[in-house]
């Protein structure tokens, strides 16, 4: 187990370090948003699920680039996202862009979770096999002095 653990953490390790490299190479424009819609959804239970979708247009290098991005999470209050969406159009956004692709570009990008979700997801996971793998060995050598068999 400890050996898995280490291996996320150095996956957490990279994946945070490639953000970081992000953050500090990449550059922060103002956006504007140009248009917003309600996208609804099923799920699995057949209820109705809404959701935003929008477009931002922002200038890299002098050049007009538009980004069509999405919300992470959807909820089963439409008429709020519905109030959303329609306050949503010549709002400011902050977009982090890759000068030598702006194409690839994120909406607050290193001021939200989801920026760093591989770093998060498997950083949790490493410090939870570490301390798993710890506390059996700990149980293990507990068990072996008192003349017990680890099942």
């Amino acid at each position: 187990m400890q050996v898995i653990a280490m291996l996320t953490l150095v996956i957490a390790l990279a994946a945070f370090g490639w953000r970081i490299y992000n953050l500090v190479t990449w550059h922060n424009v103002e956006a504007e948003i140009i248009s917003a819609e309600l996208v609804h959804r099923q799920d699995d239970d057949g209820q109705t699920l809404c959701t935003a979708a929008y477009k931002v247009r922002f200038l890299a290098d002098g050049a007009p680039h538009v980004l069509a991005t999405e919300f992470s999470t959807a909820t089963s209050d439409c008429a709020n996202w519905e109030r959303r969406v329609a306050q949503m159009p010549g709002t400011k956004e902050t977009i982090l862009y890759n000068p030598t692709n702006p194409d690839s570009a994120y909406v607050n990008g290193g001021k939200s979770a989801r920026f760093f979700i591989v770093a998060i997801v498997c950083g949790g996971l490493g410090l939870g096999f570490g301390i798993g793998g710890t506390a059996l060995k700990a149980i293990g050598r507990k068990m072996q002095k008192r003349g017990l068999a680890m099942p």
